[in-house]
């Protein structure tokens, strides 16, 4: 014998009324609910769960203009090499305006500076922006 609170709770919260027509049609077999329970209690996870929430705020961190913002990843080493070259890095650039990305596969971390002095100077002739800040996810 259960409850009709504690039989919400285990049911995953779902709705009091449908769980004891669900029990008395005998869908819920080996579930038996304590008579005379009377009005049910509101379940207050429930009850916070259906509160209006407020939306999150617009980040300000966003990008007005290209390269204005550039998020950057250094990922590896992979296991298999790149066939080519040899390659078990990738460094990945992120324009946060365009959403442009761009990946580039380097042997070893010690080349991340070089390639991405590289890129700065393709990216800039490229657009006529420059970038302004880089901001390294990790790696």
């Amino acid at each position: 014998m259960v409850s009709p609170e504690l039989l919400h709770l285990r049911m995953g919260h779902a709705g009091k009324q449908q769980l004891l027509e669900c029990v008395k049609k005998g869908e819920l077999k080996g579930v038996e609910v304590k008579e005379g329970a009377g009005q049910q209690s509101k379940c207050p996870d429930c009850t916070s769960g259906k509160l209006p929430r407020t939306s999150f705020p617009i980040s300000s961190d966003h990008a007005s203009t290209p390269l204005e913002l550039v998020h950057t990843d250094v990922c590896g080493p992979m296991q298999t090499p790149d066939r080519e070259k040899g390659s078990r890095y990738f460094v990945t650039f992120l324009d946060d305006f365009s959403r442009l990305s761009w990946v580039i596969l380097v042997k070893t971390k010690d080349e991340v500076a070089k390639v991405f002095r590289r890129w700065i100077r393709y990216v800039e002739r490229e657009s006529g922006a420059k970038v302004k800040v880089l901001r390294r996810v990790s790696g």
